[in-house]
């Protein structure tokens, strides 16, 4: 029974040694395809195109807790967009034949991710996650927004910026509130 129990152990360690470095490549990897991917051209239209937007991407926090708070602030944002279709991004969701070995999304899923072909994409993570951040710089979308600045901000073209103290709550609050906001002007602008 002691060797079955110490058997055991050795794999649970070598299991976690394994997941450490699986996970380490994996942001090594993404940290230089990110470092050398091109930055996001600026808008210079932004009204026009935020008039224009139908299909919106929003990536859910990695962190589960996150998560739950950040799926309040879905509808608020369905509602700033009337007639637009929205579409969640959940990395855990992602299918193992969606991914290689290392945890890279295959080309396969890249393909299929771009033909999406997303007018605005939102990343609710409270921190640059590598992998989030790697499908963001993948889509078309022109607009790209994050809550908060960090790493990759050469992937997002627009950020809520709040200070550093400010509740994630908080933060989704007002990215929501602007653009309610936003897109309720253009609404009610004449038309040219």
């Amino acid at each position: 029974m002691v060797l079955c129990g110490k058997l055991y152990a050795l794999t649970v360690i070598r299991d976690v040694n394994l997941n450490y470095l699986k996970n380490y490549f994996l942001e090594k990897l993404l940290n230089a395809r990110l470092f050398l991917m091109k930055k996001n051209p600026e808008l210079t239209e932004f009204i026009g195109r935020i008039k224009s937007v139908k299909k919106i991407l929003v990536v859910v926090p990695r962190d589960r807790a996150q998560e739950v708070v950040a799926r309040k602030y879905l509808t608020r944002i369905k509602d700033a967009f009337p007639g637009s279709r929205i579409s969640t991004l959940d990395i855990f969701n992602l299918r193992q034949n969606d991914v290689n070995w290392l945890g890279v999304p295959n080309d396969q899923f890249v393909d299929r991710f771009r033909k999406e072909k997303f007018d605005l994409l939102i990343d609710l993570n409270s921190y640059h996650d590598t992998l989030c951040s790697y499908l963001a710089a993948q889509t078309d979308a022109e607009m790209r927004m994050h809550i908060c600045e960090g790493r990759y901000d050469k992937i997002y073209n627009l950020h809520v910026r709040t200070d550093s103290n400010t509740s994630l709550e908080r933060r989704y609050s007002l990215l929501v509130n602007n653009l309610t906001r936003l897109a309720e002007s253009i609404r009610q602008a004449p038309a040219a």
